[in-house]
């Protein structure tokens, strides 16, 4: 009996190590907000390429790429048309170090000006379906939401949220749901803009059990749009 009991317990916990191990992934993607094609790596400290994502056309990206890699990166990015990398420096040509965490989600942004930007999505990674926001407009957003219309029935939002930036992942419950966002001079009338379809209507998406989305609204020129991308891989 004793000999019973330990092997189970033994089982049990190689079991249980296996899972925290498998939780303990860290996830990383890349949005290109830049007009040209770009591509993006991350590289180690042993110079180990950890992350690679090329020709990404403008308001796209990658999937999510789980990885037990963790530690330190370098962020090397160019154009898809160009072969010379260039690394992620600041003013005073230091390499930007990019920190891969176990358990989280990474965001790298090539931002409307062609530079980059790394960010750790302070969420423990969720087996639910998830979504998160970014601003590429030209001003901040008062607000944008996922929801079945206008304030109504509201499935996931974000208030104020700035210029070039991306928020956490928020759980979302699976449905069927349109795009909204709001600009300041639209608050007054509490008018707002929407992702429409082929009859002006807003676009109706369907949110997937276990999926993980990203709502990008973005501006180029005078004109205002958005995208749902699904990272899922």
């Amino acid at each position: 009996m004793k000999k019973t009991g330990s092997f189970i317990l033994f089982f049990f916990l190689l079991f249980f190590a296996s899972a925290s191990w498998s939780e303990q992934k860290a996830e990383i993607f890349f949005i290109n907000l830049f007009s040209e094609n770009a591509d993006v790596k991350l590289v180690s400290q042993d110079n180990d390429v950890v992350f690679l994502s090329s020709n990404n056309e403008s308001y796209n990206g990658s999937k999510l790429l789980n990885t037990e890699f963790s530690g330190e990166t370098n962020i090397y990015f160019k154009l898809s048309s160009s072969s010379e990398w260039l690394i992620w420096i600041d003013e005073k040509k230091n390499y930007y170090t990019c920190s891969i965490k176990p358990g989280r989600t990474h965001a790298i942004v090539i931002g409307t000006d062609g530079r980059p930007a790394f960010y750790i999505l302070e969420e423990e990674i969720s087996n639910g379906t998830r979504i998160c926001f970014l601003n590429a407009a030209n001003t901040v957003l008062p607000k944008m939401e996922v929801g079945t219309a206008w304030h109504k029935n509201t499935a996931a939002y974000t208030d104020n949220l700035a210029h070039n930036t991306i928020t956490v992942f928020v759980p979302i419950e699976p449905g069927d749901y349109s795009l909204f966002w709001q600009f300041k001079e639209q608050l007054n009338i509490d008018n707002y803009y929407c992702f429409p379809d082929d009859n002006g209507d807003p676009e109706i998406f369907e949110f997937e059990p276990g999926h993980s989305y990203l709502f990008i609204a973005y501006s180029i020129g005078r004109s205002d749009y958005a995208v749902l991308r699904d990272l899922t891989n």
